[in-house]
């Protein structure tokens, strides 16, 4: 049993899923919605012709109730999509966005992602928005420290996404692991830009006590080479600096950046006005960078996965 799922795969069971079907389904769906037949082998912990041959009736199983459909997917082969709005809703997953279709790149990361997580079932793995920040907020992080985005014009109505980058995270309340998956074509740019928005969080882990992990998972071992230098560089100067304010200062910093974020107009009157608020917000940030103290963070063994995906779904 997969801890992580917390019996969501016993949903899947009353769609007429055997366990071990509802398990693999049920973890494929919320990591990726997709997966190879390989995977499923692998998952099995079986080989040859005959865990070839329980995959393909697994799939020919989820195209026959309509509950998924074989596709081709260009450089990689037969993957199976998991498209039913029936296997999120009985998930309680009815808004992850996987069942959709996306760009090459997209699924493959999809497909890189569930490679990060299968043989690795035991971690605490954290497969939707809501999930993560419920997690983080339970070791005291308020939603301000976390990697988010805002979408849409300035006002009530816009909508503010968290982990927005939709790459792997597990945390058990003692360790904490964040996985950059790379798909083809991206300049390490993005991979420094992930860092960054993620400086803060695993700051605040750290003072929790929490060990980091950090891990960069790809397919292509000239591109793990290359993420290895920044990867060392974050290992040996660590994730960033420690604000340079005390815990009440931290508190009132992040209610201004809410209130600013959200457009709280009644939140940021009781902080004093717009005007005033904002202005307290930037005395609170040039104090927290002139102040700040290095603090080294190790990332425990800074990682670099190869998942085996190349060729992997030519085959049934």
């Amino acid at each position: 049993m997969i801890e992580h799922l917390r019996g969501r795969e016993q949903a899947l069971e009353k769609l007429g899923l055997a366990p071990r079907h509802a398990e693999w389904v049920a973890l494929a769906a919320l990591h990726s919605g997709l997966f190879l037949r390989s995977q499923y082998t692998r998952f099995l912990g079986g080989r040859g012709a005959g865990s070839r041959v329980r995959a393909q009736r697994l799939v020919d199983s989820l195209t026959a109730r309509g509950l998924a459909r074989d596709a081709q997917l260009r450089g990689i082969g037969r993957v199976c999509r998991l498209t039913s709005k029936t296997i999120y809703r009985a998930l309680g997953a009815p808004n992850i966005r996987h069942r959709r279709d996306a760009a090459t790149g997209d699924l493959l990361r999809r497909l890189l992602s569930l490679d990060c997580v299968v043989g690795r079932e035991g971690r605490h793995w954290l497969p939707t928005e809501p999930e993560k920040v419920a997690a983080f907020a339970d070791l005291g992080i308020a939603p301000g420290i976390l990697p988010k985005r805002v979408y849409g014009r300035p006002g009530p109505a816009r909508t503010v996404r968290h982990f927005a980058w939709k790459m792997p995270v597990a945390c058990d309340g003692r360790a904490a692991l964040f996985v950059y998956v790379d798909a083809e074509g991206e300049t390490f740019a993005q991979l420094l830009s992930w860092g960054a928005e993620h400086r803060a969080l695993w700051s605040a882990l750290k003072e929790r006590g929490l060990r980091i992990e950090v891990a960069f998972a790809s397919a292509s071992a000239g591109r793990l080479a290359g993420a290895r230098p920044v990867l060392d560089r974050w290992l040996s100067r660590g994730l960033g600096k420690a604000a340079g304010l005390g815990p009440a200062e931290r508190t009132e910093l992040q209610r201004i950046e809410e209130a600013a974020s959200a457009v709280d107009l009644p939140e940021l009157e009781r902080l004093g006005g717009f005007q005033a608020a904002i202005g307290r917000a930037a005395q609170l940030q040039r104090k927290a960078a002139e102040g700040g103290v290095d603090q080294r963070v190790r990332i425990d063994g800074a990682l670099t996965w190869r998942a085996r995906l190349t060729g992997a779904g030519a085959s049934p």
